[in-house]
């Protein structure tokens, strides 16, 4: 099959590309209407189609699609300007376009080799065709995938827009009254820290518990500076949203005392009950000199992370020492 239909209403270049393009072994049409293109294709299989991209009061998508709705299999050779490529290109990734050509690197010449080439294109065996298919179905779907997932961020950047909003209004009410100017950078820098946890474990989705562990254990852990903390091994006796829940409060208090304690040894044990799982959070520790007033200000808070990440908690402290206790209940 060697048909090709030229829609052109550029009464000059039309003229030249009949001068230019000889082929006797193909049957060639033109069309300076939209109109008339659809009449040739009503009438016959056409194989290529050369077409500007846009003419008259049709868009170029519009265009390719009417061309498409007639053969589906066509080869599109597509003329463009330069204004245009952006469109161009989506156009191209949407149709999958045999060729592109730009007015300003047109050569007349060079135009029956790209005709062969749409050709064979056309007429190649129906097994490569079915590959083709598919891959293009496959590129489709990729493209699809690609979309779901720029939407996908896009909304979790809204969430996590969300979130810091509430978390800032939520803190700014318990610290308000007990946090001095001078001590706001310090809080600020923890709160923001909590703020990371609670989007990477609850929006992000991040939860390797054993990465999460390891990576947790290397930052908390420093022998040189009197830093040890001891961690469960797993905690698989917890799973779902109990589990997100106890490795949200675990980073969080941990991080309190890597950052505002000097020294520390802190200990973190599960233990399965009749009615479900406990976790013990226990710390002994010395505050930094610099950090002495604002520490204690923020156990309050740490309470009530506490309290809102587990069914049932309780909390102690004595001289140096500090506990959290949390429940989750078995459902």
């Amino acid at each position: 099959m060697r048909t090709a239909l030229f829609i052109m209403n550029d009464e000059n270049l039309m003229n030249r590309i009949k001068i230019m393009v000889h082929d006797e072994n193909a049957q060639l049409f033109f069309a300076d209407t939209i109109d008339d293109a659809v009449s040739v294709m009503d009438e016959r299989e056409i194989a290529v189609v050369f077409m500007p991209y846009g003419m008259d009061v049709l868009s170029g998508d519009e265009m390719l699609e009417i061309i498409f709705d007639h053969n589906p299999n066509v080869q599109i050779i597509l003329l463009f300007h330069d204004e245009d490529l952006q469109q161009v290109i989506r156009s191209h990734n949407r149709f999958h376009i045999c060729k592109l050509i730009s007015h300003s690197n047109m050569k007349l010449e060079e135009l029956v080799h790209k005709l062969d080439a749409a050709f064979d294109r056309y007429n190649m065996d129906d097994e490569i065709k079915e590959f083709e298919k598919d891959y293009r179905l496959k590129e489709d779907k990729y493209r699809a995938a690609l979309e779901e997932i720029t939407s996908l961020l896009n909304d979790r950047m809204s969430s996590y827009d969300r979130v810091r909003t509430f978390f800032v209004s939520i803190l700014s009410l318990i610290l308000s009254d007990c946090v001095s100017e001078e001590e706001k950078e310090a809080v600020s820098a923890y709160v923001n820290s909590i703020l990371q946890d609670y989007v990477s474990l609850f929006i992000l989705q991040e939860a390797d518990e054993a990465l999460f562990l390891k990576k947790l254990s290397e930052d908390n852990n420093d022998p040189k500076e009197h830093r040890f903390l001891q961690l469960p091994q797993d905690l698989s006796v917890l799973s779902g949203e109990n589990k997100l829940r106890a490795l949200f409060v675990i980073k969080c208090i941990c991080g309190y005392f890597a950052f505002f304690y000097d020294r520390y040894r802190g200990k973190i044990e599960t233990e399965e009950t009749d009615t479900g799982i406990t976790m013990d959070l226990i710390f002994e520790s010395i505050v930094k000199p610099a950090y002495a007033a604002i520490a204690p200000k923020l156990l309050p808070l740490n309470e009530s992370l506490v309290k809102s990440m587990s069914d049932r908690s309780a909390f102690g402290a004595k001289e140096r020492i500090l506990q959290y206790k949390l429940m989750y209940i078995r459902h």
